[in-house]
């Protein structure tokens, strides 16, 4: 076939082509971006088998092969932004929330709000997570109630947010971060999902399910307190990206933050067991990938698909992945299970060794030798 007749049958394919669960994002993309953001959200979709890797395209797909990430994320493929999800899409408001979510990443810069890979790591710590579960309870309560009744619930979710913030220098810079991030998406998806308080408390509920907040946090408190700057301040995220949401909310935080109103007992006990798990967790990984024990791999045109839930801070600043795909000009690493350690300023990660079969694809030229013990990634031609 021609060139010519080629592209004529590309353009002949229309949405009504694109797989039917996609329909009701494809039909008010354009819209409902423009009333929240003033600009459309609108970008082509894959849905992927994380199985098999067949996948379904809103638009005739690019000639190369799709990337070999498979999550629910925002990806470059023939040159042009997508949305790639996961088969099966959720049915109704949390396949739209979904959808959206990710349409927010594709468009993220340009709304003024660059992407981040920060992590809160303060939030592994049990206190931390205590006085984070009660700002849930405190926002779960806002979103359920009306009138004065609910500006007496954000006022104590922000009293349990200041209160959080004051025991770590820094708190408020890296929860801010992520929420501009991951916060901005997750409200993004609630608001038009077409149920944005039903999948707002539902994020508020699973929370505590949560292992670990450092890089999860966010997908919580973002959609509850976006909704309740649209009740108090319309139009506050057309802003930029400079700030918290619960900063730009015009009501001040309590004087005391009354804990037992919100089942506070039961919480700290909670997370004071979990942290016993937690941080016999962070000490084994951080044991197995020491730059003398682990395999080191230099980070420099990297891209990552990783389990926000499963994410752990290191004394050191380090990030703990325990489940993530990594490639980079090496080549390609995943593990579930078996950690892997990412230096804080993202130069190198450092996987146990040996890893488990088929963790670690090596491309073409590259090898691990043994030296003096210790395993060494060897570049091609070295």
């Amino acid at each position: 076939m021609s060139r010519l007749l080629l592209a004529a049958a590309l353009a002949a394919q229309s949405p009504a082509e694109a797989p039917p669960e996609l329909k009701p994002f494809l039909e008010s993309c354009k819209a409902a971006g423009e009333r929240l953001w003033g600009h459309s959200l609108c970008a082509p979709v894959v849905i992927v088998d994380p199985a098999t890797g067949k996948h379904r395209t809103s638009q005739p797909a690019p000639p190369e092969p799709l990337p070999k990430m498979r999550a629910n994320t925002a990806i470059k493929w023939g040159g042009e932004d997508w949305i790639m999800v996961l088969a099966p899409l959720p049915k109704g408001a949390a396949g739209l929330d979904m959808l959206f979510h990710e349409a927010w990443h594709v468009r993220q810069k340009s709304l003024g709000y660059p992407a981040n890979a920060s992590v809160a790591g303060h939030l592994d710590d049990p206190t931390n997570r205590y006085l984070m579960r009660l700002e849930w309870a405190a926002l779960e309560n806002a979103l359920k109630t009306t009138g004065a009744v609910q500006r007496r619930h954000v006022a104590q979710a922000l009293a349990f947010r200041r209160q959080r913030l004051a025991r770590k220098e820094g708190a408020g810079a890296s929860e801010a971060a992520q929420m501009r991030h991951e916060g901005m998406a997750s409200y993004t998806g609630a608001r038009l999902s077409g149920a944005p308080v039903q999948r707002a408390l539902e994020a508020l509920q699973g929370g505590a399910k949560r292992p670990s907040l450092g890089r999860s946090f966010a997908y919580v408190n973002g959609p509850a307190w976006g909704l309740l700057l649209d009740r108090y301040r319309p139009g506050w995220h057309k802003a930029g990206a400079a700030g918290d949401l619960p900063d730009l909310m015009p009501i001040q935080a309590a004087a005391l933050a009354r804990a037992d109103d919100y089942g506070g007992t039961a919480v700290l006990a909670e997370e004071t067991l979990s942290y016993v798990d937690r941080e016999r967790r962070i000490r084994t990984a951080m044991a197995a990938t020491t730059a003398a024990n682990g395999l080191r791999l230099p980070l420099r045109q990297m891209s990552m698909d990783f389990d926000p839930n499963r994410v752990l801070s290191g004394p050191d600043g380090s990030s703990l992945y325990e489940k993530i795909t990594l490639s980079d000009r090496w080549g390609k690493i995943a593990v579930n299970g078996t950690p892997l350690r990412m230096a804080p300023d993202f130069s190198a990660a450092y996987a146990p060794w040996p890893l488990p079969e088929g963790a670690l694809e090596l491309g073409v030229g590259w090898k691990v030798e043994e030296r003096s013990g210790q395993p060494v990634l060897v570049e091609p031609g070295s």
